[in-house]
């Protein structure tokens, strides 16, 4: 496992989480939260989205292509999301 890394929370599922702090500051991971708009906003994207008005950049990758894809990330060299599909 290498050192440094980011995690993101997207949304609120619920009132409370518990993180170990140690992994957490010997590994130089950051931890942050994102939590933006309301129900009536995700139906606007969703509507946006299904009219083919919001574009995106997915690459998807077959595990044998993490390793690969990770030194991509590592110099930036990826364009948008990359999913692993398994």
């Amino acid at each position: 496992m290498s050192i440094g890394g980011h995690y993101a929370s997207v949304g609120l599922v619920g009132d409370r989480i518990d993180i170990p702090l140690f992994p957490l500051v010997a590994r130089e991971y950051t931890y942050h939260g994102s939590f933006w708009g309301n129900y009536n906003d995700l139906t606007e994207v969703m509507a946006l989205a299904s009219q083919g008005k919001i574009r995106h950049t997915v690459k998807i990758i077959n595990l044998d292509q993490v390793n690969e894809t990770l030194d991509l990330l590592w110099t930036g060299n990826v364009v948008g999301r990359a999913v692993i599909k398994f």
